[in-house]
């Protein structure tokens, strides 16, 4: 018996719908919300942090690195880091040049978060987020595409438990590729790409730009891959590593300059010592993550 070719479309739209994408404001949507749930599930929590700062040669390749190995205190939106040790191009600060060092980046970090500042470094603090009800009109969002790839699951510890065993599972993993667009470029918006759990709706995956480069600034470039972490019965994403590439210059100076940074030992927390956050930085010396 023929089959034509309208009565097969109508056969197979159904099927095809079963897979089909949902629109990508209810993605963004879905998205904004298991954000936000994560942070009430865990919103006290440390983890190891090894910073990089790099300064680059015209090639793009590392000229001077200072690798700080720290451990960060997390209340909600407020941090403080506990500094182990600090390596400059191979050799150990003392602890007196880290407590100096700590008292700098603490000064700096201030001054750049006082109400008008407008020295503010390169940071993902200082743009108007995609993937935040605030910002979200904003911006125009496009579905790229769906993909399967296998994504890391870890055992984390969650607050009062002993120390567990590392877990790590691969898991083949349904994912939306979706593009972001600033409606009006200016230095405040960002141009972005995100890879969010087509099951779970947390994010995988960011790469994002300014949407308009600050003035002297050549190249600004940010990446953020997650870490799909299992806190008991709670499956929440954390940031696993990020990394901040960028050409500045005016002239014939060229600056070229970077930082990489990888989180790791994750750990809810039911409280956390007030007196940390005293200050930004502080240097305390112990084992720390290993580079």
């Amino acid at each position: 018996m023929r089959i034509t070719l309208l009565a097969l479309i109508a056969i197979l739209t159904p099927l095809m719908q079963l897979d089909a994408a949902p629109p990508v404001e209810e993605i963004i949507r879905n998205a904004i919300a298991k954000l936000e749930a994560d942070k009430q599930i865990c919103s006290t929590y440390t983890n190891n942090t090894i910073t990089q700062s790099i300064k680059y040669d015209k090639n793009m390749q590392p000229d001077e690195v200072t690798v700080m190995n720290k451990r960060s205190f997390h209340i909600n939106k407020r941090i403080a880091e506990q500094i182990f040790s600090i390596e400059k191009d191979g050799k150990m600060m003392t602890p007196k040049e880290i407590e100096k060092r700590a008292e700098e980046q603490t000064k700096k970090w201030e001054d750049e978060h006082k109400e008008g500042g407008k020295a503010r470094a390169a940071s993902r603090e200082n743009y108007v987020d995609p993937l935040t009800v605030a910002g979200i009109d904003t911006y125009s969002y496009h579905l790229i595409e769906t993909r399967d790839s296998a994504f890391g699951v870890v055992s984390a510890a969650v607050a009062g438990t002993t120390e567990i065993i590392d877990q790590s599972v691969q898991k083949l993993t349904t994912y939306y590729v979706i593009q972001v667009l600033a409606k009006i470029a200016d230095e405040k918006h960002l141009n972005a790409t995100y890879w969010i759990d087509a099951k779970t709706f947390g994010v995988l995956r960011t790469e994002f730009t300014p949407s308009k480069m600050p003035r002297f600034v050549e190249m600004l470039d940010f990446q953020l891959d997650y870490e799909i972490l299992q806190f008991g019965d709670s499956t929440l994403y954390f940031p696993r590593r990020f990394e901040l590439k960028g050409k500045a210059g005016f002239l014939f100076y060229k600056g070229r300059f970077g930082a990489i940074e990888e989180y790791s030992d994750y750990r809810c927390e039911d409280a956390i010592d007030e007196s940390l956050f005293k200050t930004r930085y502080f240097y305390k010396p112990g084992e720390g993550p290993k580079p």
